[in-house]
């Protein structure tokens, strides 16, 4: 079986996550600086084939580039090489967190901006309030999966990325919660789901989200 294709400039690494390894994918600007923003991406749900090498997730990683931010992807517990199982979203907070540790302790402490797709947008909200990044990311939130009018939210800038044509979220649930969060929406009324045919616009909406 053929492995998939990081970005390009990505270096693939192995860390020490809560129940064992966890898979990591890293790109860090030539110039790195203390400037340098951290963007964390966390991909959709496991059980249904998501992982780092997700395109909505290597699409918001190129944009991160673009960006000049140090970017880190990385797979949760029992996805590619990581060890464990899927834990519905609880361990799954703590993988985020381990991986954020590990980056900070390599490159040094800086603004932290987290971003995820689908199922990782629900994780990276229920870490949000305690992590206090400088702004966060949702790529169609699983608003109508998981109960995220419960989360509590910090005052932070936050951007909600989203396609009218999604057939697995419901785009007007999603809609209606970026409004109730007094979220920027970037919407996009041909886009289902998974962006198919749409990734050049979602890299352009990520990169005036990171902006």
């Amino acid at each position: 079986m053929l492995r998939p294709l990081l970005p390009s400039g990505f270096e693939l690494m192995m860390i020490q996550g809560v129940v064992g390894a966890l898979e990591v994918c890293v790109h860090a600007p030539a110039h790195l600086s203390a400037q340098t923003r951290l963007l964390l991406i966390s991909h959709p749900h496991p059980l249904h084939g998501g992982s780092m090498h997700n395109k909505v997730v290597q699409t918001l990683a190129k944009a991160g580039v673009d960006n000049d931010c140090l970017v880190v992807c990385y797979n949760f517990r029992g996805v590619g090489n990581s060890a464990g199982s899927f834990d519905h979203g609880h361990g799954e907070r703590y993988d985020l967190k381990a991986v954020l540790a590990f980056a900070l302790e390599r490159w040094g402490q800086r603004e932290l901006v987290l971003a995820g797709f689908s199922f990782g947008a629900w994780v990276s909200s229920l870490v949000a309030e305690s992590l206090m990044p400088v702004r966060l990311l949702l790529v169609a939130p699983p608003v109508s999966l998981y109960p995220m009018e419960r989360v509590t939210l910090p005052a932070i800038p936050l951007t909600v990325i989203q396609g009218g044509d999604d057939e697995v979220v419901s785009a007007e649930q999603a809609l209606n919660w970026a409004k109730s969060c007094s979220a920027d929406v970037l919407w996009r009324a041909s886009a289902g789901h998974f962006f198919h045919g749409q990734l050049l616009w979602l890299r352009k909406a990520a990169l005036l989200a990171l902006a």
